[in-house]
């Protein structure tokens, strides 16, 4: 559980193409506001989508950010000015969608402090409305209803999470289009960063390039991709941070060849040579193998059995074709 120390929300209203910046902060007593920010923010450190950042170091807001945080200046302020150039960009891009802004400050169950910036676009839902016609009859009909916030268990449109300690930060843009070009709000606009890869992006990366090299050299992408889960999973044990040099060699042990071509895929694709990928992801995507043959038979096959030649064997036949066995089943259902 994290704890929220202080909230506060600002409003674009794009229809009146108007700012409502608070002059007070959240009440930190109010159990409904707190439970539905540290909703939001749980499910944003969980988010496998969310990518980490860093500063540029032309960026204005690590030094703002840092007098905040160490009591300098206050949330109500610092909060309208980080407000000012998220809505100036939303005003200058002729947003449609009515946003709200919500600035809190709060500390994890470890006890790091951190700044949590959450973005929510209004939701559409329905209601009822009740008209009477000229003879006083009554009817209902279904209206649509334009501000709502998401619920809790919704995503919201983005966030940005600031570390008070160390400012590296973790966030989930927001893309808008303007004049035919997409517009990062947090990376290019509010923040000032660079990112990097997601842990879901990492993993979608890493398994497109083990299944191109091994295609690339006519070797068994099935094995070559069990041998990267297998790392994965070792690595997940100790560490959030996969070095793709040392995946390479685990991926491709027999063949130095492929190993220079997984770190030139790793080039081409504009990856850094250490991804993240946070471990309960990584233990989340390794915990089991998914083998698809002839497009309509899926086979899921827990890690443990899978690595287990005396339960599971996969034996290219000489025409061709592949067997797949799988040994020691007690109980077989029909779903």
């Amino acid at each position: 559980m994290i704890q929220i120390q202080e909230a506060i929300l600002h409003v674009f209203d794009a229809i009146g193409v108007q700012e409502i910046l608070s002059e007070r902060a959240l009440n930190p007593h109010n159990a409904l506001m707190i439970d539905y920010i540290s909703h939001h923010v749980e499910r944003g450190l969980e988010d496998p989508a969310a990518s980490h950042a860093q500063f540029m170091e032309n960026s204005p807001v690590p030094r703002r950010t840092r007098e905040f945080a160490q009591g300098g200046e206050s949330l109500v302020d610092y909060s309208k000015w980080l407000a000012s150039l998220f809505f100036g960009e939303l005003r200058e891009m002729a947003v449609e969608d009515n946003y709200h802004l919500i600035i809190a400050r709060f500390v994890t169950e470890l006890g790091v402090p951190y700044l949590a910036i959450l973005a929510l676009a209004d939701k559409l839902a329905y209601t009822h409305q009740v008209d009477a016609d000229d003879e006083g009859k009554l009817a209902a009909s279904i209206a649509v209803h334009h501000s709502i916030m998401p619920q809790p268990t919704q995503r919201v449109k983005g966030y940005a999470f600031i570390n008070l300690e160390d400012f590296g930060i973790r966030l989930c843009d927001i893309k808008l289009k303007h004049e035919k070009e997409t517009v990062r709000i947090f990376e290019e606009v509010v923040l000032g960063c660079i990112t990097e890869p997601s842990s879901r992006d990492s993993y979608r990366h890493i398994r497109q390039m083990t299944l191109a090299v091994a295609d690339d050299y006519s070797q068994d992408p099935v094995e070559a991709l069990a041998r990267a889960k297998h790392f994965l999973a070792d690595n997940a044990r100790e560490s959030d941070i996969v070095e793709t040099r040392t995946l390479a060699e685990k991926t491709f042990p027999d063949s130095i060849q492929m190993q220079s071509a997984f770190m030139g895929e790793v080039s081409y694709a504009n990856l850094p040579e250490n991804l993240v990928l946070e471990r309960g992801f990584a233990q989340k995507q390794t915990e089991t193998y998914k083998l698809v043959a002839d497009g309509e038979i899926t086979l899921t096959i827990p890690a443990e059995w899978y690595d287990d030649p005396e339960r599971v064997e996969i034996r290219m036949e000489q025409d061709g074709t592949t067997t797949i066995s799988i040994r020691g089943i007690e109980h077989l259902t029909s779903k």
